[in-house]
């Protein structure tokens, strides 16, 4: 009994949060998908698409994970382009270039907010585990109830001056304000 309070009173001061197994598993495998389904108007450079994936101090673990997931789904990258995936810190996040997507893993709005700013004015797309995030701007999440689809924040996009393929914008489920 006291080693489980100890053991909560560590994860507690880390501030880590619970990810499902299966959601990081969907979300290893759209996420990079995503990328192929919109379109910005400063192309992406190169034939490599660059994927940061943004934690917390306690989520460098689960940062980890969802790297080696992607990297599991897609060893030899996704339509004649590799994916070159790292882990970074929400605070050297802004010092990023040349990012084709952040996957945002869990963080308060004070740390989220200047990273969606920035990934607007850099175009960009921010994809987000917790669907909340939409709020602050975050373009894309998914919505998970009997089947998974993504969920689009058509504002953040036009914003970031992002445009979704047609299929994409047909098979999803679309996020407006007054939801929040």
């Amino acid at each position: 009994m006291r080693a489980l309070l100890i053991l909560l009173i560590i994860i507690a001061n880390l501030k880590a949060y619970t990810y499902e197994n299966q959601l990081m598993q969907i979300y290893a495998k759209i996420s990079p998908r995503l990328m192929l389904m919109t379109s910005r108007s400063i192309p992406i450079e190169g034939e490599t698409i660059k994927i940061a994936v943004l934690y917390e101090k306690g989520d460098s673990n689960a940062a980890g994970k969802l790297v080696k997931l992607i990297q599991e789904a897609y060893p030899q990258g996704l339509k004649n382009r590799s994916l070159q995936i790292r882990t970074v810190s929400y605070t050297q996040a802004l010092s990023l270039q040349e990012m084709s997507l952040f996957f945002l893993l869990e963080s308060d709005a004070k740390t989220i907010q200047p990273i969606i700013d920035f990934a607007k004015q850099q175009q960009i797309l921010t994809v987000a585990y917790d669907n909340q995030l939409l709020a602050k701007g975050a373009i894309v999440s998914l919505h998970v109830g009997k089947t998974v689809r993504p969920y689009l924040n058509i504002k953040a996009a036009r914003e970031s001056r992002i445009t979704f393929d047609h299929l994409l914008m047909k098979i999803s489920k679309i996020y407006y304000a007054e939801e929040e």
